[in-house]
């Protein structure tokens, strides 16, 4: 097989990705722990330091609503 043909179990094979982002906890607070998933407005990408993720979905949470944003 060269590299140009694609398997016949990849065409229709496909992962979705979800992310759940939460907020820091009380205790993360407290050891000075900040916030390190920045969300890249209107794309499906978040980046943790120089990494950046795609994704299908993600989950904002709140101190105690889960929104979900598809």
């Amino acid at each position: 097989m060269e590299c140009s043909e694609v398997a016949p179990h990849q065409q229709k094979d496909s992962v979705k990705v979800a992310v759940n982002i939460r907020p820091l906890i009380t205790p993360e607070l407290l050891l000075g722990c900040t916030d390190c998933v920045t969300i890249t407005p209107g794309e499906p990408q978040v980046q943790i330091g120089p990494h950046v993720f795609t994704y299908d979905h993600y989950y904002l949470m709140a101190r105690l609503v889960l929104v979900r944003h598809i």
